[in-house]
């Protein structure tokens, strides 16, 4: 995963934000670094975002999983995205609910997926690099957070933060996830996608 990116960037002698320039830059992320999760932000879980359907339906895959919550939020970041700057109100109120629900979505594949990944040799350092590619997204949301959405600043950095979501969903339903298919077999996928799911769930009703 990312095999064009060059240099090492170790989080302990560089700050937030320089970690997501250097990553917007191509810039590798040592496999040898500290990784400890960030927790829960946000509050907000709007109607039927990420919680888990109530209707019947087939053999719950991470795979199938991961994708239905990650195609949820890039339609979600399009709307933000699409609002009048004259809708404040209602673009803070629809960011909030997206960040909580890519909050649980990043910690619950952090703990499932990416976890039973970093135990296999063929995929640990894409694990790796996956988890630090969500701090950079935990990074870019807090300090969204914290911006008035008149701000220029906050578009600029919610430009960059769908540009990187978009760069990593397409990185991992690539390459992480062929390499997870040679890995687990289909009893085993099923297995990790219930365990996400109830995961996910766990974290949502925690936030609120």
């Amino acid at each position: 995963m990312n095999h064009h990116r060059t240099g090492t960037l170790r989080h302990s002698t560089l700050s937030d934000w320089q970690m997501v320039e250097n990553y917007r830059k191509g810039v590798s992320i040592g496999a040898d670094q500290d990784l400890a999760p960030v927790g829960i932000a946000g509050t907000c879980s709007g109607p039927g975002l990420l919680k888990q359907q109530t209707e019947k339906r087939g053999p719950m895959l991470i795979y199938n999983e991961l994708k239905k919550d990650q195609d949820q939020v890039k339609e979600m970041m399009t709307r933000i995205e699409e609002m009048s700057s004259r809708a404040s109100t209602s673009k803070v109120r629809l960011f909030e609910e997206m960040k909580a629900a890519l909050t649980a979505h990043l910690r619950a594949e952090e703990k499932v997926f990416y976890d039973a990944l970093k135990r296999e040799k063929g995929a640990h350092n894409s694990a790796l690099e996956g988890w630090e590619e969500h701090h950079v997204a935990d990074v870019l949301m807090r300090e969204i957070a914290r911006l008035s959405p008149n701000d220029e600043k906050w578009t600029a950095k919610f430009t960059v933060l769908k540009e990187t979501v978009e760069h990593h969903v397409q990185e991992e339903e690539g390459e992480i996830w062929a390499q997870a298919q040679a890995i687990f077999d289909e009893a085993r996928a099923q297995d990790l996608g219930e365990a996400f799911v109830a995961e996910k769930e766990k974290l949502l009703a925690k936030a609120g």
